[in-house]
């Protein structure tokens, strides 16, 4: 269960975090487990992280963070988005 998986991070001082890993070639999405002092690790609340790996920039990669939606911005844009299906009869 997730929250066996949990304990099971916490006692080797991890945590989980839900990830989107994009590349040329795939799309992974799922619950990983990463060190304390991980960029994704140390978010709170509705913050976000992308990390863009290049090139230029792959050790270390370009992160860009910052605020999410959060409650208020996430149901602006359900509502956005059923008033864009209504429009175009979807």
């Amino acid at each position: 269960s997730i929250e066996q998986r949990s304990l099971r991070a916490r006692d080797r001082n991890s945590c989980l975090r839900y990830l989107v890993d994009l590349s040329p070639d795939s799309i992974k999405v799922g619950l990983s487990e990463l060190t304390r002092d991980h960029p994704i690790a140390r978010l709170r609340g509705s913050e976000q992280l992308v990390s863009i790996k290049t090139a230029i920039h792959s050790k270390p990669p370009l992160l860009i963070q910052g605020r999410g939606g959060g409650v208020e911005g996430t149901a602006s844009g359900i509502l956005s988005d059923i008033v864009e299906m209504h429009r175009f009869n979807l």
